[in-house]
């Protein structure tokens, strides 16, 4: 039996409800935590609504934690609090190992928060592909408002100064997308604004680890004799980026 819909009503205005939406759109009303950034096609994400068993965790210093922490979220009941130790450089992060993906332009996707005590928020991706370590970083310097990329040649760069709003209950959004078949970066999304970075080259170093893509998000004190911390929410990571 043939099936379809008619050559009529399709288009035809209505009085109580608009046309179909596409399929993108009917998964974002539907609750999808992918409502930033819609390119690329989604290979894993991770709202942080169940135990933190998903990523391994590795606070470091006096009173450093990482927890799952349901005082505020982006979206759901809860998030996860990356709390750093009490000295300067002490750190909070969780990471992630995925096996190698098919190469094409690689997208991580994040929603953070800002504090009002000095400190910095970094993404990292780092490619092995069995012969070589490949770093791309991307951070937000609250001290300075900087948006910076770790460059090949010049090290920690600022591509822009952005400021952002410090409260538990923001949630910025930032994007990092990476070309992992010529190995450079290629963009960077922070709420409103979109940088291009194809100027800058990932760092790279002979390792021999079997081929495969973590993901890193870390948070940096930078405070002495204080506890700073970040909440994060929302993590998605996609392929076939544009």
């Amino acid at each position: 039996m043939p099936h379809g819909l008619p050559d009529f009503g399709a288009s035809t205005p209505k009085e109580t409800i608009f046309g179909q939406v596409d399929i993108a759109e009917l998964a974002a009303r539907l609750g999808s935590i992918a409502t930033y950034d819609r390119r690329g096609d989604v290979v894993w994400m991770d709202s942080f609504e169940a135990a933190l068993v998903k990523w391994e965790a590795s606070p470091f210093g006096v009173g450093a934690s990482v927890a799952v922490d349901n005082t505020t979220a982006r979206s759901g009941a809860q998030s996860v609090k990356l709390q750093a130790g009490n000295a300067v450089d002490d750190y909070a992060l969780v990471q992630r190992a995925f096996p190698i993906l098919v190469f094409s332009k690689i997208g991580a996707e994040i929603s953070f928060t800002v504090g009002a005590a000095d400190h910095e928020f970094e993404v990292r991706f780092v490619l092995y592909t069995g012969s070589e370590r490949w770093y791309f970083y991307v951070r937000y310097v609250r001290s300075s408002n900087a948006l910076q990329v770790w460059d090949a040649v010049g090290g920690w760069v600022t591509i822009a100064t952005k400021k952002l709003i410090e409260s538990s209950y923001c949630y910025h959004q930032l994007k990092l997308v990476v070309d992992f078949i010529i190995k450079d970066y290629v963009r960077l999304l922070v709420d409103d604004s979109a940088y291009d970075i194809s100027p800058y080259a990932g760092v790279s170093a002979v390792n021999a680890t079997s081929p495969s893509v973590y993901i890193i998000l870390r948070h940096n004190n930078k405070v002495a004799f204080l506890n700073t911390y970040t909440y994060i929410d929302d993590f998605i990571l996609t392929q076939n980026e544009p």
